[in-house]
C-alpha cells in the first residue's frame, strides 16, 4: 500500500473477502485492511476480477500483464 510494489496476486476467499498481495511478502507487519474501491482506485483492472467466485485467485507478473484466474484450495482455516 506503500505504492512500492504493483499488485500481483488477488484472492476472493470462501468467506467473500478480498486479498491483494504484492508477491513480496507475507508478513502479518505488513497487513493493511483496505476498501475494495481504494484498490480499484489504485489500480483499475481489479475492476476485472469483481465476478471472481470464492475460493478463486488471480495472479499477473506485472501492471499490463493479462490476469489469470484459477481456483485455489483454501487452508483448513479458511474453508
Amino acid at each position: 500500500m506503500d505504492g512500492l510494489e504493483p499488485i500481483r496476486e488477488v484472492y476472493h476467499d470462501p468467506d467473500g473477502d478480498w486479498q491483494f498481495l504484492c508477491g513480496t511478502t507475507l508478513d502479518t507487519a505488513d497487513l493493511k485492511l483496505v476498501c475494495l474501491g481504494c484498490m480499484v482506485e489504485r489500480d483499475l483492472t481489479i475492476g476485472e476480477l469483481a465476478e471472481m467466485p470464492p475460493s478463486w485467485c488471480a495472479t499477473r507478473q506485472a501492471p499490463g500483464t493479462e490476469w489469470i484466474q484459477e481456483p485455489y484450495e483454501p487452508r483448513e482455516d479458511e474453508a
